[in-house]
């Protein structure tokens, strides 16, 4: 064979380098170079499920102490309608200010790096942004009932359209209008 037959191999040139173009394997080497694709993936959604998990710990800690008062209290259960409806404002507010609209573009501008540091560090960075970008949709999911089929709709809906929709800060409004509508109806509804 010339060398003008010769199929080039997919360690020659800068794609292999980086690791693009090699076949991975299931643990996400090449098995000759650098980590690719699937370790990588996994390095960078490994902190970010971390942060989710926190989050929801804490979350399930303060609803089980509140519950507990609650059931112990009957002036805080009395309260309980005034404070859903006012949490449901605060979370309608937070979606419309420009924080929120800060940490959505920070959740929609994903890269993908090339080494575990990197995706390790991206990982921690986006769960960060994420957990923050949707504390007010959490709020709501937490206030009106996390095993509320309708509102697990809505909250799921509502992160998914504000991550894809081509304007975001436009979306993220709308769905804050939404909530205030929702707080209005708890506290004088």
């Amino acid at each position: 064979m010339s060398p003008s037959q010769v199929e080039p191999k997919e360690t020659d040139g800068p794609a292999a380098r980086k690791g693009v173009g090699t076949a991975t394997t299931a643990a996400g080497t090449s098995g000759r170079g650098p980590v690719t694709g699937g370790l990588v993936f996994g390095m960078s959604g490994a902190p970010l499920w971390v942060r989710w998990t926190i989050f929801g710990a804490v979350a399930y800690a303060i609803g089980i102490a509140l519950a507990a008062a609650e059931m112990r209290a009957d002036s805080l259960a009395r309260a309980i309608p005034a404070a859903s409806a006012a949490a449901l404002f605060l979370a309608g507010v937070v979606q419309m200010t420009p924080w929120k609209v800060n940490h959505l573009a920070c959740c929609r501008a994903v890269a993908m790096p090339n080494a575990p540091d990197g995706a390790w560090n991206d990982g921690i960075r986006l769960g960060v942004h994420c957990v923050l970008c949707c504390s007010g949709l959490i709020l709501v999911l937490l206030v009106l009932g996390v095993m509320n089929l309708a509102v697990m709709l809505f909250v799921s809906a509502a992160i998914t359209i504000e991550r894809l929709a081509p304007r975001p800060a436009l979306v993220a409004r709308a769905i804050g209008i939404a909530i205030l509508a929702a707080g209005a109806i708890a506290a004088f509804g």
